[in-house]
């Protein structure tokens, strides 16, 4: 999928950036508790608005990966 979306990503990257985007996912599944304890939304609106920002973190990460030197 990382490939597709960017092509130009050289294959370590796409391997760092795959690691990277399960570690977001983990990270919120794994510190429910914390979250939830601050008051983070929980709710299916809340995990899509999270959804959309790690997103937004990853693809523009990696279209800036693709084009360094």
């Amino acid at each position: 999928i990382i490939r597709r979306l960017v092509p130009g990503l050289p294959a370590a990257a796409v391997e760092r950036c795959s690691f990277s985007i399960v570690g977001q996912v983990f990270f919120y599944r794994t510190h429910l508790p914390l979250l939830q304890h601050y008051g983070t939304r929980l709710d299916r609106e809340g995990m899509g608005v999270i959804a959309d920002h790690s997103a937004t973190v990853s693809l523009g990460g990696m279209e800036r990966l693709s084009r360094a030197p």
